[in-house]
């Protein structure tokens, strides 16, 4: 497969949630070669990902599930899929088509796809994927739980914090600053908290002046990742009152 080798693959897939459990030598001989390699741009209108007809598995890079009111202005991000995830699953349960798009988040995707009526057979004859599958499903409803809670009862600020330390990479150096969530522009990370771009820059600009951040293009870098996880603690206690 172009660009990626069958060992590579296979090893993504046996770390996946939804081929857990299944030996990488059936994954090879089984499963790998009924799929094919899609590579997808980010904001490349011409081509999407076609939920209908493929289940996708992310090989590399980065994908969001959203929905977007019928103007096209506003979007709320529902799920962020990293390597290994799978989408869409509602497709796999109901032959209609969902009301969640996908897009790439930050940098170019590189995925899976499997046709849909293969990766249904599979669910139903493969005692270990039907498994996996329900596992998987039940993850996504509590991130969605987590996302009803986190839009209901706090505010921009807090759901831009909690953002923030949720995708902090610490395995970087401390002298360097934190950083978090390359390649993303300021609609995307208001997507990610379900709110629009100029609150998001506000917030952003108020971080920025008390020091706990800094921003260059497409990144931003926490100085002072313990102030900002008190800052979190704080608004939580706030918020329960």
């Amino acid at each position: 497969m172009k660009n990626m080798d069958d060992q590579l693959l296979t090893d993504i897939l046996a770390h996946s949630p939804i081929f857990h459990g299944i030996a990488p030598e059936k994954i090879r001989r089984k499963f790998l070669p009924a799929m094919h390699l899609v590579h997808f741009q980010k904001q490349m209108k011409r081509r999407g990902f076609l939920t209908s007809r493929y289940f996708y598995l992310v090989a590399r890079g980065v994908v969001h599930g959203f929905l977007m009111n019928e103007d096209g202005e506003r979007k709320v991000t529902l799920f962020v899929l990293r390597k290994g995830d799978g989408f869409d699953v509602i497709t796999l349960l109901d032959e209609q088509n969902s009301m969640v798009s996908y897009d790439c988040l930050g940098m170019d995707v590189t995925c899976l796809a499997v046709p849909l009526a293969e990766m249904k057979n599979w669910g139903r004859q493969e005692p270990e994927i039907a498994k996996a599958l329900l596992l998987y499903m039940g993850r996504l409803l509590l991130e969605l739980e987590e996302l009803v809670f986190d839009l209901s009862l706090n505010d921009t600020a807090t759901r831009l914090i909690k953002l923030l330390l949720k995708h902090a990479d610490t395995t970087i150096e401390k002298d360097h600053g934190v950083p978090v969530l390359h390649h993303l522009t300021h609609e995307e990370l208001a997507s990610l908290i379900g709110s629009v771009r100029v609150v998001v820059n506000r917030q952003l600009k108020k971080l920025k002046e008390m020091s706990l951040i800094e921003m260059e293009k497409g990144k931003v870098i926490i100085n002072d990742l313990k102030a900002l996880m008190e800052m979190m603690e704080k608004h939580t206690r706030e918020m329960r009152k």
